[in-house]
């Protein structure tokens, strides 16, 4: 958990404060994506978790009642929300109901709904099929507010936050009285992430729509005991995986070598799906699908499933504990689509588009940024030399040059204009498609015309 400012030395320290923020919900949905990643192991947060955790839980300190708005990290980037980017929530629920211009700032998007949202599906709440409004109108939307903390709630507040437009948190842990809490916050000169230890008090209500199922445990690359005990545990993204000597040896020479005494529950030995991975003592990574591990063969693989599966960093296991798990075939990916990148060290940007990577001209780039698909990421060297990602796009996709209306199908050829939405609509139920493509307008100029469109249905 990179970023943190302490103020101080835990949870009963100097809090930091910062000004309220105005957090409000999306009216329209832009496709932009952003995030930055580098191929090795991440920084391992030994200080800041030891500090936070090992004095919360361990000593049993407490803090007095603080605000809402007073954190012990804070950040005009999203340094204080691991894995989350603003715009990586585009692939869930949340976005639909809480991202877009609404949220944008001049630091990036920031709205605390929308980071909650994206919380709450990232451990596995269905869409609840509407927003539920600005952030004071959450309570009586999702209903059963109380005064009762728990992993995975949403501290709530009311009008008296956000200059009237209220305030939602994440709460990650609750310990004597106090909650950890990480918020994203709108603000139109400039949004920014918050981390801290507040009391339970100081919150309105919390809300449970979907509660985690467990202890999230003492914070990722933690190594820890048991309050009593002799095993050494690794924290890795909510799991506990057991250290052997080996390992903790391995651990030790990569600078991981304090181990804290952590007072909750016992999480469980299981990663969640899609996790990117290296196994402590040596460089290579596998990419876990849930059942296999399976070997990342270069860096600009590894940049692309930390993208698009947001995750903190690539997780440092065990060793012993990662030989258990069976090793399948090599793993391959492709960029979301809609995504604007470019490889690191070069100025030449491209759209990933159902896999393709097609460049973009100065001047589609700028279309795209008046589409409000201005975001871009950087990706190892060696994704364009893929084959997967020749600028070539399947057959049969429906696509849109940036820019204009104008709508055609791709027959793997030619593009065939497509008269009406109509036509659109039965052409993208027919070839199974998830929408129309925005394409660069100046690729699709040298394609080809033929005659109109027609649905086979």
């Amino acid at each position: 958990m990179p970023g943190y400012v302490l103020s101080g030395a835990g949870p009963s320290a100097g809090l930091l404060p910062h000004a309220a923020a105005d957090d409000r919900r999306v009216l329209d949905i832009p496709s932009a994506t952003t995030t930055r990643w580098r191929f090795g192991a991440r920084p391992l947060p030994r200080l800041l978790v030891l500090t936070v955790i090992g004095i919360a839980l361990a000593s049993g300190s407490t803090v007095g009642i603080a605000n809402a708005s007073e954190t012990d990290c804070m950040s005009s980037a999203y340094s204080c929300t691991p894995g989350y980017t603003g715009t990586n929530a585009s692939s869930t629920w949340a976005w639909a109901y809480y991202g877009g211009s609404y949220a944008d700032t001049p630091t990036g998007y920031h709205n605390c709904t929308l980071y909650v949202a994206w919380r709450l599906a990232r451990t596995g709440m269905a869409s609840p099929g509407h927003n539920w409004g600005d952030a004071f109108q959450w309570a009586a939307a999702i209903g059963e507010g109380d005064h009762n903390p728990a992993v995975g709630s949403v501290a709530w507040w009311g009008t008296e936050r956000g200059g009237g437009h209220g305030h939602v948190a994440y709460v990650e842990q609750v310990a004597n009285g106090n909650v950890y809490i990480r918020a994203d916050n709108y603000v139109s000169g400039g949004g920014y992430t918050s981390a801290g230890w507040i009391s339970a008090n100081s919150v309105d209500l919390f809300l449970h729509p979907h509660d985690a199922a467990g202890p999230l445990g003492p914070g990722d690359g933690v190594r820890f005991v048991q309050s009593g005990g002799l095993q050494q545990y690794l924290s890795v993204r909510g799991a506990a995986l057991p250290i052997s000597y080996g390992d903790a040896l391995k651990f030790n020479t990569e600078g991981n070598q304090t181990v804290v005494s952590y007072a909750g529950a016992l999480p469980g030995p299981s990663l969640p799906a899609n996790t990117v991975l290296r196994p402590v003592g040596g460089p290579a990574q596998y990419f876990y699908d849930g059942t296999q591990r399976r070997p990342i063969n270069d860096p600009a693989t590894s940049d692309c499933l930390l993208y698009a599966f947001p995750q903190p960093g690539i997780s440092v296991v065990p060793a012993d504990w990662a030989n258990n798990i069976p090793t399948g075939p090599t793993v391959a990916c492709s960029l979301p689509d809609q995504t604007r990148f470019t490889e690191t060290g070069s100025p030449t940007q491209y759209l990933s588009v159902r896999g393709a990577a097609l460049p973009l001209t100065y001047a589609d780039a700028i279309k795209l940024d008046n589409e409000s698909n201005r975001a871009i990421t950087v990706i190892a060297v060696g994704y364009l030399t893929n084959p997967l990602h020749a600028a070539v796009l399947p057959a049969n996709t429906v696509i849109r040059p940036v820019g204009a209306p104008a709508q055609y199908l791709f027959d793997g050829t030619q593009r065939l204009p497509i008269a009406d939405a109509t036509t659109s609509d039965c052409l993208v139920h027919t070839f199974r498609q998830p929408n129309v493509a925005v394409v660069p307008a100046d690729w699709a100029s040298a394609i080809p015309t033929g005659p109109p469109a027609t649905c086979p249905q």
